[in-house]
């Protein structure tokens, strides 16, 4: 069974990889341990909110041409702010609950619901 679940979650990096046309897009593996700080910000229905400070940063280049692996691209420290969406970076797995985890742009206005319900006519889907 655990098995099943790694290999659907490969499957899933690798082809988000396959097909991403902008660095943007990329979704990523993030080590556990390139987090640090971690933090519990919120707890709702479905699951906790967690703030973590990520040492290395997510990809700022990809080559969807060269189709460069992980290892050749560029790490950036930097964040790209887009008022518009909230972006996906990535999935980790915390080691002590063996819970998978999704790696989400920091939203310092609140939680994903307050955003929607603010920013819903603003938001441009085609991102």
């Amino acid at each position: 069974m655990l098995s099943q679940v790694v290999s659907i979650v490969d499957k899933f990096i690798r082809d988000a990889q396959l097909n991403a046309i902008w660095y943007n897009k990329v979704i990523e593996w993030i080590p556990y341990n390139k987090f640090k700080n971690i933090k519990e910000i919120a707890k709702g229905g479905f699951g906790s909110v967690y703030y973590a400070k990520w040492i290395d940063g997510y990809i700022e280049r990809w080559d969807i041409k060269k189709n460069n692996g992980i290892e050749t691209m560029t790490i950036h420290l930097k964040i790209l702010n887009s008022f518009y969406s909230i972006r996906i970076y990535g999935i980790t797995k915390d080691p002590e609950t063996d819970k998978y985890i999704m790696v989400l742009e920091y939203m310092p206005d609140g939680n994903l619901r307050d955003y929607l319900k603010n920013h819903f006519d603003n938001i441009n889907w085609n991102d």
